[in-house]
């Protein structure tokens, strides 16, 4: 049935783009989150030692905070999927393309 050909990927191009972006995830962006959480702590304790005021009402603040940052990273997925298709869309279109030349 030719119609499967038409609307199945023949692209090699979305698993390798795939790769790269979990690759890039895993490393960088797993140690910039390590660090900040270190970094979190730390600020915490210290701030505990300086003034136990001020840093209570930090704690209370850091929510919103963290919910922010976690609202961002989703519109970031997001937009990296949406990204990731549209680059494999032209990709498969451009294989089809210059497979197709006699």
């Amino acid at each position: 049935d030719i119609s499967y050909f038409d609307t199945t990927e023949t692209s090699i191009n979305n698993f390798f783009d795939n790769i790269a972006i979990i690759q890039s995830g895993i490393g960088w962006q797993s140690s910039v989150a390590l660090s900040s959480v270190i970094f979190l702590i730390g600020s915490l304790i210290l701030a505990f030692i300086t003034d136990w005021k001020l840093t209570l009402i930090v704690i209370i603040a850091e929510p919103l905070s963290v919910g922010a940052a976690f609202m961002l990273s989703k519109l970031t997925a997001q937009t990296t999927i949406s990204e990731i298709k549209s680059y494999g869309d032209a990709g498969q279109v451009a294989q089809e393309v210059f497979t197709t030349f006699r």
